[in-house]
């Protein structure tokens, strides 16, 4: 868990024991933010596809903090298609207009026979019962190939191997978060499945979900998502991190 500023919350704790995770709360949480880090760069606020935001140079994480997205489901195209759809989120959410059927035939590396790893492409039919998926190169490369296609400043960036409590940061910028779990957080089964042509060995984390972190609430211990299957989801926050360090840390930001 992560160790606070007990300057800054100090100064809270009273607003924060009642109030939860309000709007209100989010603004004041991030005014504070603001003034404690005088010479960090602050974000810019932004509802235009063309705009990204800039993270900031010092970051204190506050008690709460939720952004409003609206879920898009991956039923009943997509059985097996969490990541497409997490994906399809996360760019309407900054104002595209794309449907996650166009996303994931347009912009997607696909490998239906099983010759990639799951870092080179979606493996196996996201149409179907028993397909596989994809891990964050996968998505990040797909974003990147649709941004590039409509003229965006935005770019998407791989973030696989970062600490659970520095994705915080980017929620509270206003940046949903794409990351990688399992289905209602279920131990995960790492499991081999093939070699590929060039030689690299082929695991696959059975159980896998991909969904879009939009919040966190360190008073009640909880996670909020866009859950591909579920719509808007909370999950135990340590029972969340547990499963994102089983997937081998991986998460996607657009910015």
């Amino acid at each position: 868990m992560i160790k606070k500023s007990i300057a800054l919350f100090m100064a809270i704790t009273a607003f924060t024991s009642s109030a939860g995770c309000t709007e209100s709360f989010n603004k004041e949480v991030k005014k504070n933010i603001n003034s404690q880090a005088e010479s960090s760069m602050v974000a810019q606020e932004t509802s235009s596809p063309t705009k990204p935001q800039k993270m900031p140079a010092v970051y204190v994480p506050s008690d709460c903090y939720s952004i409003e997205v609206e879920p898009v489901l991956q039923m009943p195209e997509f059985p097996t298609g969490c990541e497409i759809t997490s994906l399809t989120t996360v760019l309407n959410h900054l104002g595209f207009n794309i449907d996650k059927v166009t996303l994931y035939e347009d912009y997607f590396e696909k490998d239906l026979n099983g010759v990639c790893t799951f870092d080179e492409a979606f493996v196996g039919n996201p149409r179907a019962d028993n397909g596989f998926g994809c891990y964050s190169p996968v998505i990040t490369d797909s974003a990147n190939k649709y941004l590039l296609s409509k003229g965006s400043e935005y770019t998407a960036e791989n973030l696989r191997g970062k600490d659970f409590q520095d994705l915080f940061q980017y929620i509270e910028m206003d940046i949903p978060v794409i990351v990688w779990t399992t289905m209602n957080l279920h131990k995960p089964e790492r499991k081999y499945y093939w070699t590929t042509p060039d030689g690299d060995e082929a695991w696959w984390y059975r159980g896998e979900h991909c969904v879009v972190m939009t919040g966190f609430d360190f008073i009640n211990n909880t996670i909020t998502t866009c859950d591909p299957q579920n719509g808007v989801y909370e999950y135990p926050l340590d029972k969340f991190e547990e499963r994102y360090n089983d997937l081998e840390k991986q998460a996607v930001v657009i910015k």
